[in-house]
């Protein structure tokens, strides 16, 4: 289904136009029908001979009302562009041309309306006038079609080339992400909250739970209609009124969007491709106060140029802007920017980033380092990032599949749920182009995370990087610390496991207990190392329930280098802070205070200090550790065999590791 939008000047005859087409009336305010003059829009629908139903949104032509016009055009797939052939092209016919033309409104017929008030020649005068005003705008080509809503002529003709025009469009698309912008808010007696508004993206459902924008505020669909009846779904496309459950008038407002509950995020900045009105007759500041019109919304925006200093009066340009509220605005959305002084339409474009973050001093120039360079901060999911901009043109013509690989070049990695808010798809349908991307070997997949092959490749060479530098400064330790390693790259710890995991399965990394290590590194004993180990582990075995602790063998002249690597072999045991133990003495500990807590049934210091002949000092360290590994439990200030050691079959070193 579609909707067809009228635009105009005031009193070229719009709504009756409409009334002669649908038999409605599309001005439905009392002070509208008194003063013959459309203030807000008006809705009606057409039936045409092929079967079709189309919605049609009839809009305001008075300059006062202009903002009500630009809140109902947006969403139309065709516009009857209405010039009355008594006065020609007027004032607000050229206002309201620019916004169709930056709107980028290609399809629509131009009406020459009150046909029956004129002579044909100066019909014909007053078509030729209209061709050369439509000149270079989106409505170049558009066919211009004499009609009298007094006397109908023509207007058979228009409802036959409204039907072949319309069943040749495609239907509107559906990314399984709903979005109403809502143009109408109001109540129903027993029934409670309605509003109105053309359905993009996506289907609406019957209870189903939506959420409104920017509010963030959840609600229940307790009914649909579409012209008047009641349906069960909603279709792209449509126009459509929404019955809201949980949620009062009084927190809706004209210009906030209706949509699937958790798929759109929204953002008070925006970067965009803008273009100035050729007529205009003064330039655009570097800094601006403006109003952006999008959708239906109408927000107060400061406009900040990227890349020039102005821009002149038919320039484009990129320009970041900053709102002063949210909106949930998308990819490619179109908009319109009015100067708030001057009360005129300036110009308008095309969304490019509708998740950009804010620009400060220089960051808006181009980088210095390659496309694809980040930073990321550790505490969220979200990329900080310099904004590049020599991705804007890429971003200005590329699709969706396009937009997914400039969003990896800019950012380097994003999640799944992240990308959703910056490439207009639902999850499972983004899923589905990372994927095809995958294959073609255009991105790289890690679960539930997507980056670009270079930020792929910069990942291993920075990993294995550090790795490496690690090996050469600590020869004697089995590897660099997992928990160090992630901590000094500053990535989510999901992101982070996911790469160290696809390295070591394709055997880029060996990743034992807590350590990393790249394939080729061998701990390796000078002969003067060994010498001293055998010495060290004598002294420790000589002294097995009393052996001298860190301090003490350093002290002694060990390298604590050549202790930490026999703690990381296994030959000595960290037991308690400073306290090592050989780990032939813990096995033999072991197997003497299980022989004692199997013929008493638990046992406490004291006992272990006769036990094994030791103090305190190493007693309580031991024990505590028998815990910690669940050899013994605690119970009150005794210990008990944990369970599943109680025949004492299992040797420490199995417990150990």
């Amino acid at each position: 289904m579609h909707v067809i939008g009228t635009a105009g000047h005031i009193d070229h005859g719009k709504s009756a136009l409409i009334k002669a087409l649908t038999g409605m009336n599309p001005d439905r305010l009392q002070e509208e029908k008194e003063r013959g003059m459309t203030i807000d829009l008006g809705f009606a629908w057409l039936t045409l001979p092929s079967g079709l139903t189309t919605g049609i949104i009839d809009v305001p032509g008075h300059h006062r009302f202009i903002r009500n016009m630009l809140a109902g055009v947006g969403g139309i797939s065709l516009v009857l562009f209405v010039v009355a052939a008594t006065e020609s092209w007027m004032p607000q016919s050229q206002e309201h041309m620019d916004i169709i033309d930056l709107l980028g409104i290609d399809r629509g017929f131009v009406i020459l309306t009150k046909k029956d008030l004129v002579e044909a020649e100066w019909l014909e005068m007053v078509s030729a006038e209209v061709g050369e005003k439509l000149a270079g705008t989106s409505l170049a080509d558009a066919e211009i079609i004499p009609v009298s809503a007094i006397s109908g002529e023509g207007l058979a003709y228009l409802t036959q080339r409204l039907d072949t025009v319309l069943t040749q469009v495609p239907p509107a698309a559906d990314n399984q992400r709903p979005r109403l912008w809502i143009d109408r808010v109001f109540t129903i007696r027993g029934a409670g909250t309605v509003i109105t508004g053309t359905l993009e993206q996506g289907v609406l459902n019957l209870e189903q739970v939506v959420q409104l924008m920017p509010s963030g505020v959840s609600a229940r669909i307790r009914g649909l209609q579409t012209h008047q009846c009641a349906v069960t779904q909603a279709l792209p496309g449509t126009r459509v009124a929404v019955n809201l459950a949980g949620v009062d008038m009084a927190q809706i407002y004209r210009g906030d969007a209706l949509t699937g509950l958790g798929q759109w995020r929204a953002n008070d900045v925006i970067n965009v491709e803008m273009r100035l009105l050729p007529h205009l007759t003064f330039t655009l500041p570097e800094n601006s106060n403006l109003q952006l019109h999008i959708g239906s919304a109408e927000i107060p925006v400061q406009a900040r140029l990227l890349g020039s200093s102005e821009l002149q009066p038919g320039q484009s340009g990129f320009a970041q802007l900053r709102l002063a509220r949210p909106a949930a605005i998308d990819f490619h959305d179109r908009f319109v920017l009015r100067d708030i002084t001057r009360q005129i339409t300036i110009g308008g474009g095309k969304v490019l980033d509708a998740q950009a973050q804010r620009v400060r001093g220089s960051d808006f120039r181009l980088p210095r380092s390659a496309p694809g360079a980040y930073k990321v901060l550790a505490s969220t999911a979200r990329p900080l990032r310099r904004l590049d901009l020599s991705t804007l043109p890429a971003r200005a013509v590329a699709n969706q599949r396009e937009l997914i690989k400039i969003v990896l070049q800019e950012q380097g990695w994003i999640a799944d749920e992240e990308l959703v808010y910056s490439a207009p798809l639902a999850l499972p349908l983004l899923q589905t182009e990372l994927g095809y991307l995958q294959q073609k070997g255009e991105i790289m997949r890690l679960p539930g995370y997507a980056l670009a092959p270079e930020a792929w490749q910069a990942l291993i060479a920075r990993i294995k990087a550090q790795v490496r530098t690690y090996h050469d400064q600590y020869p004697l330790r089995n590897g660099l610390s997992r928990e160090t390693l992630r901590s000094s790259m500053s990535m989510p710890i999901r992101l982070f496991d996911e790469v160290i995991n696809r390295l070591v399965q394709e055997g880029q990394l060996i990743a034992q207990r807590a350590w990393l290590r790249l394939p080729q590194f061998t701990l390796q004993f000078s002969a003067e190392q060994r010498t001293a180990i055998q010495q060290l582990l004598a002294v420790m075995s000589s002294q097995r329930f009393t052996p001298p602790n860190v301090d003490e063998l350093v002290a002694s002249g060990y390298d604590i280098e050549l202790i930490n690597a026999l703690i990381e072999q296994g030959q000595l045991v960290k037991v308690g802070k400073g306290v090592l133990f050989h780990d032939e003495a813990l096995v033999a500990a072991r197997q003497l205070l299980a022989k004692v807590i199997m013929q008493t049934g638990d046992i406490d210091v004291a006992a272990v200090r006769h036990v094994l002949g030791t103090t305190r000092k190493y007693a309580i360290p031991l024990l505590e550790y028998f815990d910690q590994i669940g050899f013994t439990k605690r119970v009150g200030d005794k210990r008990q065999l944990a369970t599943g050691n109680r025949d004492g079959g299992v040797t420490f070193g199995e417990l150990a590791n």
